[in-house]
């Protein structure tokens, strides 16, 4: 009986401290526009543009408050970011999903409250990151 109490006072918080996935897709539809110059002519490239890395601001991207993460850890085949916030902090995080071949990103604020986020990154022997593999928040 005992046990059952237990886990009935203390599962809603454990799920309420979940991570939760920040969400960039995975890749991104991007329509460049250009007007080139005389004598050259513009030719379209196809595809989408793949997802590169993830930050984090104070506040909407647009206002480049971008935050440099707290720690950074590398191991042999991936590389990870973290950042924690100020709980209770006035301000909300806003999260930035960047693109391979363009420099738009797209942005949006995240949960109230969030204390800590990850990012994880495959890399290569050398250490350069080459893929997102995780992101979540809590």
């Amino acid at each position: 009986m005992k046990r059952y109490l237990f886990i009935a006072l203390f599962a809603p918080v454990v799920g309420w401290c979940a991570p939760k996935p920040v969400g960039c897709p995975a890749s991104l539809d991007v329509k460049n526009s250009v007007i080139a110059p005389a004598g050259w002519s513009v030719v379209e490239a196809s595809g989408a543009s793949a997802l590169d890395r993830i930050g984090f601001s104070v506040g909407p991207a647009t206002e480049r408050a971008a935050l440099v993460p707290d720690k950074t850890q590398n191991k042999k085949g991936e590389s990870k970011d973290v950042w924690n916030f100020q709980p209770g902090a006035a301000e909300t995080i806003w999260a930035s999903c960047f693109y391979v071949g363009t420099t738009l990103s797209i942005a949006r604020p995240m949960e109230q409250g969030v204390r800590r986020c990850e990012v994880r990154y495959r890399t290569v022997r050398s250490g350069a990151r080459i893929s997102v593999a995780e992101a979540h928040c809590e």
